[in-house]
């Protein structure tokens, strides 16, 4: 899913001098981070949560955006006895103003200069997630840029027997990470060449 993502914008990322620093668990391991969600609207969600990074950083000296994801415990109403995966993306910009970040979730507010963008991309991603039994927030990182974090419910995990996989469904469950291979997984078809 991530991988998808970042599949999208990888040319803005190298034409901009980009470095992604991905932290995410080896698939396959225990906790692994896999939600309970629609993969292709998640990756809608991850899209944009990039590109506002990428536009945050534009013209910094070291352009950096970090992906981590990782599953937590707790019982605040997630998936599997209270699980939830937790997605964040932070960047190196500027950060978030003080007076921005009551609006950040607001139809058609918008930092952007005139036609840089409409102002619904936050809101449509907070719709989303919200829509998955999730959250998303924003802030300022403790060593400035902007954090994105998306909070959802996550899948049970797999049966310790190979069972075949399930039929197409909503909602599926999307895998968000395969650090082994240094790549993510989606349960879609990936992107073709």
């Amino acid at each position: 899913m991530i991988d998808n993502a970042l599949f999208l914008l990888d040319p803005r990322l190298r034409r901009a001098g980009v470095r992604v620093e991905l932290e995410l668990p080896p698939d396959g391991t225990p906790g692994e981070p896999v939600a309970l969600c629609d993969a292709n609207r998640l990756e809608q969600v991850l899209v944009n949560l990039l590109a506002n990074g990428l536009d945050s950083v534009e013209g910094r000296a070291e352009p950096r955006l970090r992906v981590a994801a990782r599953r937590t415990g707790g019982g605040n109403g997630g998936g599997a006895g209270g699980e939830r995966v937790v997605v964040s993306v932070a960047d190196s910009g500027p950060g978030l103003p003080a007076d921005v970040l009551p609006r950040l979730f607001e139809p058609f507010f918008t930092t952007k200069a005139a036609g840089g963008g409409l102002g619904l991309g936050l809101a449509i991603s907070a719709g989303i997630v919200r829509d998955f039994g999730g959250t998303l927030t924003g802030s300022n990182g403790p060593d400035g840029g902007a954090v994105f974090t998306v909070e959802l419910p996550a899948a049970p995990p797999p049966p310790s027997s190979p069972l075949p996989p399930p039929p197409s469904a909503h909602p599926t469950t999307a895998a968000l990470a395969d650090a082994a291979a240094g790549d993510t997984q989606c349960p879609t078809p990936g992107p073709q060449s």
